[in-house]
């Protein structure tokens, strides 16, 4: 932000539109659930217990973009747009 406000000491308007953002994953492994349940009822009780894993492998790039425009003095954003596709 500095080297925009050195351009104009009162206001800014600064625009990315290729900012890019590797994200990789070889062989993760997550667990998305892990609980026990138990039902009650007039005449029987049930247990039960749930695990789901999730073992993951991926390569992708994130591309995204952003318009920031505003004004220092006096304070205030004037239009903020942002945008993200893979």
């Amino acid at each position: 932000m500095v080297c925009i406000a050195a351009r104009n000491a009162t206001s800014f308007n600064d625009t990315k539109t290729n900012g890019n953002v590797p994200l990789k994953f070889q062989n993760a492994n997550f667990t998305l659930l892990d609980t026990d349940i138990s039902c009650f009822g007039l005449k029987s009780t049930a247990d039960a217990h749930v695990h789901i894993d999730m073992d993951v492998s991926m390569d992708a790039n994130i591309k995204y973009g952003y318009t920031l425009a505003g004004s220092v003095v006096p304070l205030e954003i004037k239009d903020v747009r942002t945008s993200c596709y893979s």
